[in-house]
Formats: structure tokens, sequence, C-alpha cells
């Protein structure tokens, strides 16, 4: 195997370059890895990493920086919101029913993108290119005994290739669109708000996601008296809501979370973003593999999105391995790590979308069928820590 390149700077893309790196001394097939994208822009919002994540980012040496940079998720409620008549219960999930002192940690963006940056610039096995690539293309080579080469062309005329090109330049991946793997692309009626708040009420760890007729809104904890919040509208309420000053907006929040926090005050600029779907038909095909949203994009719901994206850059270090250990297999690499990731995000995507769609719909028998649902994981001490270890990626 060629050294590496990787396509995209941003969280996942660090993240694949300090593992990968991580491989040289345990996979002498290539010496160094190669990382091509400009740096992400500042970002506002955060990320729950789940226990997994957590995990992974201590291995790799990065977690430890962060100390009081996170607040851990202890408790995570769902609150039917709506006013519907059919309503589900209230669903808690406590960590310590699973043993375990936290469901993760709650990071802000601009902490997780320095400390990763930092781990990067530090390892001399990575070679961090901040000039973006201009074009992608894919061939066939003897030289490699007929496996596919990627050529990627640096906006300056230089050229690299590799028989590992992993893309994680996003959603409208230029990477994807070179190895012509096919998507299934949605949209929805809504737009996602994400403001960071400071509230008077102590937020204890506790997690909050209402689910309302137009999405969640979900309340996450940061350090202190301090949570981030995704809210989800239609479109129309979403540009009225944006255009009010910040004081009539965080009396709304407040009004809206039932005073859970208490009177809020928002502490960055409300950003938005309309939602949509994502799924590639193949994670991998040819000398190119798929990693975060460049393979699959879904609502902000459950913590999910950020963490699927770290279990596809575990998988792809997992199928190194094993190709290391086992020599020429019956798979490509890149067969091998689709095969691999398949199961995971096809379920992932399709749970997510569903539950968002049940969210929209005014069809009573979905209403219901959601709420028995809820009501059954609450009664349920064996199904609720299966659910549990589930949304952890622990299943």
């Amino acid at each position: 195997m060629s050294d590496p390149i990787i396509i995209g700077a941003g969280p996942l893309g660090l993240m694949a370059a300090l593992a990968l790196s991580d491989q040289i001394t345990k996979n002498s097939s290539f010496k160094k890895i190669t990382l091509i994208g400009a740096d992400a822009p500042k970002d506002a919002r955060t990320t729950a990493i789940l226990n997994e994540g957590v995990r992974f980012l201590s291995d790799l040496g990065v977690w430890q920086q962060f100390q009081d940079k996170t607040a851990p998720l202890k408790v995570m409620r769902i609150v039917d919101g709506t006013k519907r008549l059919i309503r589900a219960p209230e669903a808690r999930f406590d960590s310590s029913e699973i043993d375990a002192d936290s469901f993760g940690h709650n990071i802000k963006n601009q902490d997780l993108l320095k400390t990763l940056n930092e781990a990067v610039v530090a390892r001399d096995n990575i070679v961090r290119i901040k000039e973006p690539a201009s074009a992608i293309n894919l061939e066939s080579t003897t030289a490699l005994e007929g496996k596919e080469r990627a050529v990627v062309t640096l906006k300056g005329g230089t050229t690299l290739s590799t028989d590992l090109l992993v893309a994680a330049d996003g959603r409208n991946s230029m990477t994807r669109e070179a190895a012509a793997i096919q998507t299934k692309k949605w949209s929805y009626p809504q737009i996602a708000m994400v403001m960071n708040l400071s509230h008077k009420r102590d937020h204890d760890f506790i997690s909050t996601e209402f689910h309302t007729e137009s999405g969640p809104f979900t309340l996450v904890p940061l350090p202190g008296k301090n949570s981030s919040l995704v809210w989800v509208e239609k479109p129309d309420e979403a540009q009225r809501l944006m255009a009010l000053p910040r004081e009539d907006l965080a009396a709304i929040i407040s009004e809206k979370s039932h005073y859970l926090l208490g009177d809020v005050s928002i502490k960055t600029k409300p950003m938005s973003y309309p939602l949509s779907g994502l799924m590639a038909e193949d994670y991998g095909k040819g000398s190119v593999v798929l990693i975060g949203e460049s393979a699959h994009v879904f609502p902000p719901i459950g913590a999910q999105g950020m963490n699927l994206g770290i279990r596809d850059v575990k998988a792809l270090v997992e199928c190194i391995t094993q190709s290391s250990i086992h020599g020429s297999a019956q798979l490509s690499l890149s067969d091998q790590y689709s095969k691999a990731r398949k199961k995971d995000i096809v379920s992932r995507t399709k749970a997510i979308d569903t539950l968002n769609r049940s969210l929209l719909t005014d069809m009573l028998p979905v209403h219901l069928g959601r709420g028995i649902g809820l009501f059954a994981i609450n009664s349920l001490p064996t199904l609720r820590k299966f659910v549990m270890k589930t949304g952890l990626g622990a299943q």
C-alpha cells in the first residue's frame, strides 16, 4: 500500500490523519500521511462525543488535553413537547443504568479543532497541505498490479498519487464524485438553528431533547451554567425567529424550554442551515473510501452524526490492520471497508430519518407507534439497556 492521502481537514479528516499516523509503527507498507485541505472555518457549534469516541480520542492522545473544556452527559431526556392528541411519555436515560459515569461529553467545535490541529502539527509523519485540491482523477496502473491509483492535483499544479484516498471532504465531496459513487439525497422542510446559551439554573449534566411538531429542540450541557441549543423549525418560522433581537429570541427560548434552565442569554451568534439527508451507495470503491458526511448526512438527533463518523475512522484502521496481517485478500481494502460500514450507516440513517419524519406527520397511527415504543423502553429494563448501548454504538 502506498502512503495514504486524506482530503478534508475538518474534525474527522484530522482524526483520520492521527489514527493512520499511529498505524505507521504497525504497518510498514506506508511511511507518511498526507492531509490536504484548508483549515475548517471558525465554528461556534458544539459536538456531543459519546464514550466510544472519547476512548478513541484518548487513544490518539488528544482527549486528555481538553480538561475543563467539556461537560459530561450523565442523563439524556426525550420529552414529547407536541400538543397532539397522542403524546409519548417522557423517556429518561441515566448513564448509571449501564454502569457508566456518563454517556459522553459535549465540547465546542473550536476547542476540538484547535487540539486536533495541534496534534497533527506535532506528528512528523503527517504532511499537512493547506492548499486545496483542484482536481482528483482515478486511473488503473499495471505498476500496482491492476489496482486503481488516485491522482490528486493541487491548486498550484503539483500532483500526488496514492492507492488509498480518504474522502473527508463533506457532503459535497469532490473525492466521492471523482470515484463515481452514487448517492441518495433528500431534504426536509426544516431549518436548524444553533447557538450557545448561558442560564440561571444548573443543568445538572442533563441533556434534554424536546420533540415538537416542527422537529427537535435540544439543550446539551456545556461547562458551567452554559448549554448548546439545536432548535429545528419550519423555514418560515425559523426565518422570523432569526430576525428577532437576541433578547426577544432568548425570551422565547426560555419559554419553549419550560424554564428548565431558568432565564437564558444567547452567547454566540445564532446560525441556521437547512436540513437534508444523504447516503452513499458504496462507502469505498477502488482507491477511495468515504468517511463522515461524504458518506452519510442526517438531522441532528440523538448525537449520532459525528459519532458515526468516528466509527468510520475506526473501521478504516481495522481494515488496514487486517489487510496488513493477512496480506492479499479476496476483497480490496475499499470493499472490506464498505462492507464493514454498511449495516451501521444504513440502520442509523434510516432510524434518524424515520424518527424525524414521525415528528412532522399528522398521522395518528405514527404518533401511537412512537408513544408505544417509548413506553416500552421506559417499562422494560433489558430493552432500556439495549437502546442505551445501541445509541452509544456498542451494539
